[in-house]
């Protein structure tokens, strides 16, 4: 693995939601969800109105019932929290596919986000014929096998 980078931004601290239901007018639909429990890293807050669920929900349980509005609230925070880092790296190896755990290990040159554990959500394959980095169909492998550029988010 070489040109590993590891880029990180502030994403929001909590996510409110509401809604309203016309058959139980007086009903408070009003969920505010922090995911991270107090992660000094994240700021601000996220507002979504009109997702169309039926109870507010719990907002303290880990699991809130299905199509709640704590549940779309949590959904939604971790979503933003997946943003939160994001890795890239180059690799030629073959058998690497999303899905994988990668723990790196190397030098001082290893970030420390790549030795802890990186889930590997994308790649991308790319070759050419004139740089020898492709592999043709009908002959024998390449040497040197094509870089694949390694997308992850934690």
């Amino acid at each position: 693995m070489w040109e590993m980078a590891c880029r990180h931004r502030v994403v929001e601290q909590q996510v409110s939601t509401r809604d309203y239901n016309y058959r139980e007018a007086t009903a408070d639909m009003n969920a505010q969800v922090d995911v991270t429990r107090g992660e000094t890293t994240t700021f601000g807050e996220a507002y979504h109105w009109g997702d169309n669920y039926l109870t507010a929900g719990n907002v303290h349980d880990r699991h809130p019932a299905p199509e709640s509005g704590a549940f779309y609230a949590r959904l939604r925070h971790e979503r933003y929290l997946n943003g939160q880092t994001r890795m890239q790296a180059t690799t030629s190896c073959p058998t690497l596919c999303p899905g994988q755990v990668l723990k790196v290990t190397g030098g001082e040159e290893v970030a420390g986000e790549f030795a802890d554990g990186v889930l590997v959500t994308a790649m991308h394959s790319h070759a050419r014929r004139a740089s020898g980095d492709g592999r043709d169909a009908a002959g024998p492998r390449d040497q040197h096998p094509g870089k694949r550029h390694l997308r992850a988010y934690r």
